[in-house]
C-alpha cells in the first residue's frame, strides 16, 4: 500500500522473524486441523460411489479395503439410506469405540438403525445364566479369549431364533475380527 517504500530483503525479515518468535510456536491443535479436513474426508471418492451403488442393488455383498479406505463411512451411509426408506438396520462391529462413534453419528435417525458390537449385542440375546457359567468355566481354564472367540459365536447362532423379523438388513464393519 506505500509504494515509494522498498522494505527489507528476504533474509532480514527471516532473521528478525527468528529472534522474535524464539521459543513460540504457532501450531493448528489437532481438533483444529480435523475440523478443517472433516469434508474432505466425508466425501466419497468415485469407486467408494460405485461400492456404495453395488450394496444398494445387492442382497449380500462383502466390501474389502485397507484402514481409512472408507469402508466404515460407506457402512453408516448405507445404514442411513436404508433407515429412510423404512428398514430397520442393525449395524455390528467389533471394537467399543467405533460402535460408540457410529451410534453418536447416526443417533438422530429416528431409532431404525441399532448400533453395537457384536459381543454385547450377543450378550443381550444369550441367556445370562449360560454367560455367567461358561464364561467362569473359560476363566478357570485361563482361555478366556477362547469364550468370546468360539463359545460365543457359536451360542449366538443357537439364540437367533429371537431376533427373526427384528431387522431387515444386517450390517457388519471389522467382520474379520469377528
Amino acid at each position: 500500500s506505500l509504494p515509494d517504500r522498498k522494505g527489507g530483503d528476504l533474509q532480514l525479515f527471516n532473521n528478525l522473524k527468528k529472534m522474535l518468535l524464539r521459543g513460540s510456536a504457532f501450531f493448528e491443535t489437532l481438533r483444529t486441523r480435523f475440523d478443517l479436513d472433516e469434508p474432505k474426508y466425508l466425501a466419497l471418492t468415485d469407486g467408494q460411489i460405485n461400492n456404495y451403488k453395488s450394496l444398494l442393488e445387492n442382497q449380500r455383498i462383502l466390501t474389502r479395503g485397507c484402514a481409512g479406505s472408507g469402508k466404515t463411512l460407506i457402512a453408516q451411509k448405507l445404514a442411513i439410506k436404508l433407515a429412510e426408506k423404512g428398514e430397520k438396520v442393525l449395524l455390528l462391529c467389533f471394537n467399543r469405540m467405533l460402535a460408540n462413534n457410529i451410534a453418536e453419528n447416526l443417533k438422530a435417525d429416528g431409532g431404525t438403525i441399532t448400533v453395537n458390537t457384536f459381543h454385547a449385542f450377543a450378550r443381550n440375546l444369550i441367556e445370562t445364566t449360560w454367560w455367567d457359567a461358561e464364561l467362569s468355566e473359560f476363566q478357570k481354564h485361563n482361555i478366556t479369549g477362547d469364550f468370546f472367540e468360539y463359545a460365543v459365536g457359536l451360542k449366538f447362532l443357537e439364540s437367533l431364533e429371537p431376533l427373526q423379523h427384528t431387522f431387515d438388513t444386517l450390517i457388519i464393519d471389522e467382520a474379520q475380527d469377528m
